[in-house]
């Protein structure tokens, strides 16, 4: 079954179409493992790996970006200088990079470095480094920010930096805080967009390592947990920088188009752009998506999140969304309805736990399974004529909220957009601090479908 045909439309490049769904079932089938979770003797001397643009490449007399004092801090800009002082959009991306993704956010920095910032796009990154993974742009370690300037040289990060702030803990709520106040602060837009970039693990994936959410530092041995809300702490800070809600939300990780994650987003943003699957290393394709909102600065987001998933599928990589955050309010209340049907059956357990282990799952947690896939199931499956039309209730609403959906391969081809956590042995104790569990019965459906 591939449930993508049930979102399909033509596509077209141009303009960017209101509502996408694209498959590509003949693309090869991904590695064994996450290229972002490889382990560093598998990487080049540059922590980058095959395929992986060699930033290195760049010659000693090359500029490396690094100010003439580390403990000095230049000047602030005075932000975009068109007529009324506010740009179309602000584009505000972390690079928490003080990992083994160091060499993939020093590449990363130079595709948007393609583009550039714009009298009508701001482009700042906050980008953290490790120590022993690259020697690209000096060496140097500790985190800097940049407003992104456009150069012609894809080996050599060339910005002027903004600040240098030597050690950060990109573990920490209040380093993104900090970033984004700057950001705000100092650059206004009519729309401002946010992106996490880094290792991802969804809600929950509980490794060995026993790390839960998104942006890893080795430095300091945190992260962002999504479930015990440092992300919400980082989103509600934000917006009430901002005063409004974040255009678009996105997540350059693995495994975090989730439905719990993008309800915690919704409060914050209008659109919420990521991966149900694992991503490469090289991640998103910042040179083209960022050239075309440079072409296009009047992109709603959106456009803007869709030509992100867009600009990501051409590269082959596996799968990126985009959900409408302001149609999940009737998603939740289909979803309530599905687990209260479920609680009234006089057996609940059978049904629901055979087509959990039927639906699309991706890499790391095998209980997070594709949310659209698993309704289509219970509703052809279900001999219970309430779960059915609850079920084919979730599927409409559903319809409504992914604005757009792109995969690659085989591996994801029941992928849909967003996953949910539909485990078979009931919800574990982290599950049960996430914000979500105040809005649905669906924690409480899990415990009545458990062994």
């Amino acid at each position: 079954m591939n449930i993508a045909l049930l979102f399909t439309t033509i596509f077209a490049c141009s303009p960017v179409p209101a509502k996408v769904a694209y498959t590509d079932g003949a693309s090869p089938a991904p590695p064994l493992v996450d290229e972002r979770d490889q382990d560093p003797s598998d990487m080049d001397e540059d922590g980058s790996s095959d395929g992986t643009q060699d930033n290195d490449a760049q010659s000693p007399s090359e500029p490396d970006g690094e100010s003439d004092g580390d403990d000095t801090e230049p000047p602030e800009e005075d932000g975009p200088d068109n007529a009324d002082g506010i740009a179309e959009w602000t584009i505000m991306i972390y690079l928490a990079a003080d990992n083994n993704l160091e060499a993939a956010a020093l590449t990363d920095l130079n595709e948007m470095e393609t583009a550039g910032s714009t009298n009508e796009v701001n482009i700042l990154v906050e980008i953290d480094r490790a120590n022993g993974y690259s020697t690209v742009d000096g060496n140097w370690t500790g985190a800097r920010r940049y407003r992104v300037e456009q150069d012609d040289r894809p080996n050599s990060i060339t910005s002027p930096v903004a600040a240098d702030l030597g050690e950060v803990d990109s573990g920490a709520p209040q380093t993104f805080i900090d970033f984004l106040e700057w950001g705000i602060t100092n650059y206004p837009a009519k729309r401002t967009a946010f992106i996490i970039w880094n290792h991802g693990w969804g809600w929950t994936l509980a490794p060995t390592t026993g790390r839960k959410g998104v942006a890893s530092d080795d430095q300091s041995g945190n992260d962002i947990s999504v479930a015990e809300g440092e992300y919400e702490q980082i989103l509600q800070a934000g917006t009430e920088l901002l005063g409004e809600r974040f255009s678009m939300v996105g997540m350059d990780a693995c495994l975090m188009a989730n439905w719990e994650t993008a309800r915690v987003t919704a409060p914050y943003g209008e659109v919420y752009v990521a991966s149900q699957a694992t991503e490469s290393f090289d991640g998103w394709a910042f040179h083209t998506a960022l050239q075309d909102l440079v072409d296009d600065p009047e992109m709603d987001a959106s456009e803007l999140g869709t030509v992100f998933a867009q600009r990501f599928h051409e590269t082959d990589d596996s799968t990126l969304s985009v959900t409408n955050l302001d149609e999940l309010t009737l998603l939740d209340d289909a979803l309530e309805s599905f687990a209260l049907a479920v609680l009234a059956d006089e057996n609940p357990r059978g049904e629901v736990r055979r087509q959990a282990r039927q639906a699309q799952n991706f890499d790391g947690d095998p209980a997070d399974r594709d949310l659209g896939d698993f309704m289509v199931r219970m509703a052809d499956a279900s001999g219970n004529a309430d779960i059915v039309a609850a079920a084919e209730d979730v599927r409409d609403e559903y319809e409504g909220t992914i604005v757009a959906n792109f995969t690659n391969g085989g591996w994801v081809s029941d992928a849909t957009g967003l996953s949910i956590y539909v485990p078979v042995n009931g919800a574990d104790s982290q599950y049960r601090l996430g914000s979500w569990n105040d809005i649905t019965s669906w924690t409480s459906m899990l415990d009545a479908v458990a062994d």
